[in-house]
């Protein structure tokens, strides 16, 4: 019955293909992808309204045709790119930006309803992502019997830190929406709003123990500006309970002085005291080879600003210049720009960055004047992570960006305090 039922209403259909879409997206696998093409697909089977409707709506949305035109100019860059085979493996990793925002643009505007279950299935794939992490880090710990294996790296079976953090992030501004939206019910449930309370507490911890420290910082961003706005509207329960979050986790960094994540941020403190005496050679700290990653992707952006080095050629291009700056560790692990508005720079030219930066801006001032504070808080997310790291080179950045800012912006319905 239910099966039939996806057949014949293509509404069902195309909600059930969303829910599973954000479900898989914390286990970075091919199923994601696959139920990808399957939201593809479902876009040319519309019987109420045409494909000619359909480009129509798209060419009236200057944020569509901005994010479906950075796709297209990776397609331009093989025009002049040499190595075909890494940038075959990009247009692949990066196919999602062309057919995801392709088809959201066009949809209908969602129910509230329909809404909410897509962030539900979001939240409980992020559940089960990080239950599973956590038996992972208990079984191995059985075994070696030491901490390590709940911090950074050790933690996260699916994705980097990074990446999970930041999902996690996002899903604790969607779980204090909803607190926010129950709060304003006449009928509160509170068993719902404790529930809600504690799954964010558990994300927030989480989030520490993944020791980003991007992830934390922009999570902590985001969450101050939830407070602020809290403490505008003089919500004396929610600011209670933000402060005292906030008050915990800070306890726990420093008075755990042999944490992962407190290590990895007294890196950072010794990095910026020692940055000037060292050599690039010797310069193997996280924050150090951001710095010269920048500088070599600075360096090339000053030669190729017009069009770029192309789309395959960026990771032969890096590997050149940081064999010119001496720059060891970059030549070793073969970094990336480790910043999306660069990366996009140096392989497109200035308009490559240029239309990521103005898809942001764009989106940012939408949110504003429409009130929509998830997009807002979304568009700040996304925008910080993108100085921090190139979040459009992987598969766990490209099908999260891919999905929710259009699905964000398309879909109106917002949970307001």
């Amino acid at each position: 019955m239910i099966i039939a039922n996806l057949f014949k209403n293509r509404s069902t259909t195309l909600l059930v293909i969303m829910c599973l879409y954000v479900f898989f997206l914390p286990f970075r696998n091919s199923i994601s992808s696959v139920i990808g093409f399957l939201l593809f697909l479902n876009f040319f089977f519309d019987k109420q309204v045409n494909l000619k409707a359909k480009f129509k709506i798209l060419l009236e949305n200057k944020i569509a045709i901005l994010s479906i035109s950075l796709y297209f100019l990776h397609i331009i860059g093989l025009l002049y790119t040499s190595n075909f085979k890494y940038a075959g493996l990009d247009l692949e990793i990066k196919l999602p930006l062309l057919i995801i925002p392709f088809v959201l643009f066009a949809e209908k505007e969602l129910p509230k309803e329909a809404m909410e279950k897509v962030f539900r299935f979001f939240t409980f794939g992020n559940i089960l992502a990080m239950v599973l992490c956590l038996i992972h880090a208990i079984y191995r710990f059985n075994i070696d019997h030491n901490s390590y294996v709940f911090f950074y790296n050790e933690l996260t079976y699916f994705m980097h830190p990074s990446y999970f953090s930041m999902y996690l992030g996002f899903n604790v501004i969607l779980i204090i929406q909803s607190i926010t939206a129950l709060t304003k019910d006449k009928h509160v449930n509170k068993k719902k709003i404790s529930l809600l309370f504690i799954l964010c507490t558990i994300f927030l911890i989480f989030i520490t123990l993944l020791s980003s420290k991007a992830g934390i910082l922009i999570s902590g961003i985001c969450f101050m500006i939830i407070t602020i706005r809290e403490i505008y509207k003089r919500k004396l329960h929610l600011l209670i309970y933000f402060t005292s979050i906030l008050s915990i986790l800070i306890f726990i960094l420093l008075t755990n002085q042999n944490s992962t994540t407190t290590k990895r941020f007294a890196e950072v403190k010794n990095e910026l005291i020692t940055n000037k005496s060292k050599k690039s050679e010797e310069k193997k700290g996280s924050s150090d080879i951001r710095v010269e990653v920048w500088k070599a992707t600075s360096q090339l952006i000053k030669n190729n600003y017009l069009f770029g080095v192309g789309t395959g050629d960026i990771k032969d291009e890096l590997s050149k210049q940081y064999k010119k700056n001496n720059f060891k560790a970059g030549i070793e692990l073969n970094y990336n720009c480790h910043n999306q508005y660069l990366q996009f720079t140096l392989i497109s030219g200035i308009l490559g960055g240029l239309i990521l930066i103005l898809i942001l801006s764009l989106s940012f001032i939408y949110a504003y004047k429409s009130r929509n504070q998830i997009l807002l808080l979304f568009v700040v997310l996304i925008a910080l992570n993108m100085l921090m790291e190139s979040m459009l080179e992987t598969k766990a950045g490209v099908e999260f960006y891919a999905f929710f800012l259009p699905f964000l912006l398309k879909n109106k319905v917002k949970f307001e305090g």
